[in-house]
């Protein structure tokens, strides 16, 4: 089963994925409005981990706050996870990264990011193949260096991030970004079964098969 949560002014989709097998439930991509992540957890399920998809703040920025929440929910704070290479995003070095991110674009980051959200978190990092139970990490830089899209193999449903969309992809004119990474990552994501549900980051869910056959930006691979 899968919930989706639509957070902030981007539209970031988060999810809550349960595992009915082992009784438990992960938190993919906090977002920016935690509280509604919150409202949707089953209090009667284990919470394994929180899997961000990547570093950017829409996806991100609510980390420590619903981490505090859940604290309060379970006593337990489970642990985060995100992608080796887009750790610094959430590492000691975080603000000062996320001050040159938002200075390429031409943004004020002081205008951007509330003080009151702490960046910093204590956090696990994967690579490709990193397994989270049952769940699968496929690295797919391009977006970010680090991000990643996490894979069931067993229900056939993959979390894409900022990776792919619904006919569309990540944006690679962003710091750290990558045009010609994305493309080896989206190949990597077409070896997928066809009949993949793909939940992304932003918009609609798709599956591989759709992408594969009508995406643009796919098309060109082949």
């Amino acid at each position: 089963m899968v919930k989706k949560i639509v957070s902030g002014q981007l539209g970031c989709n988060s999810y809550i994925y349960i595992d009915e097998n082992n009784n438990s439930q992960y938190i993919i991509d906090p977002g920016t409005e935690p509280d509604k992540i919150i409202d949707y957890i089953d209090t009667s399920l284990k919470i394994r981990a929180i899997i961000c998809t990547h570093g950017h703040l829409d996806h991100i920025a609510g980390l420590n706050y619903l981490k505090s929440k859940l604290k309060e929910i379970t006593n337990i704070i489970p642990p985060v996870y995100i992608g080796e290479e887009d750790s610094i995003f959430i590492s000691d070095k975080a603000e000062e990264i996320h001050r040159k991110f938002f200075a390429k674009m031409g943004i004020d980051y002081e205008n951007l990011i509330s003080h009151n959200i702490q960046l910093m978190s204590e956090h696990v990092t994967v690579k490709e193949g990193s397994k989270i139970d049952n769940l699968t990490i496929i690295h797919t830089p391009g977006h970010s260096p680090g991000s990643i899209c996490i894979y069931s193999r067993q229900e056939k449903i993959l979390f894409s991030g900022d990776t792919l969309f619904d006919m569309s992809i990540g944006r690679t004119d962003l710091l750290f970004s990558n045009p010609q990474e994305i493309f080896y990552s989206l190949a990597k994501l077409c070896r997928l079964p066809e009949e993949t549900i793909v939940y992304p980051g932003h918009g609609e869910t798709t599956t591989i098969g759709k992408e594969k056959e009508y995406n643009s930006f796919i098309r060109q691979i082949y």
